[in-house]
């Protein structure tokens, strides 16, 4: 499975501080290894968007089968997510 930031998301990332930018590498990089043990969780009302909680920080995640990779969307603090 591929990981890819899309252009908001490489945004989103580049605005928070190197310590909350380790913290989601680190989770993102769990989430390709063991996807089972991840908080992530599928979103009701948008259809085949998931997302990963990060401590305060949601990582919005959408997986292409065919390609077999999964974009990266957004990542926003909790409070502004939703």
């Amino acid at each position: 499975m591929n990981l890819q930031l899309t252009k908001r998301a490489e945004k989103n990332f580049a605005s928070l501080s190197r310590e909350e930018q380790g913290r989601i590498v680190a989770a993102l990089d769990k989430f390709q290894t063991d996807q089972r043990n991840c908080d992530l969780k599928k979103l009701k009302e948008q259809t085949d968007t998931w997302r990963l909680r990060v401590g305060d920080f949601r990582v919005f995640l959408k997986p292409d089968k065919p390609t077999q990779t999964v974009y990266v969307t957004g990542i926003k603090p909790r409070k502004d997510a939703y």
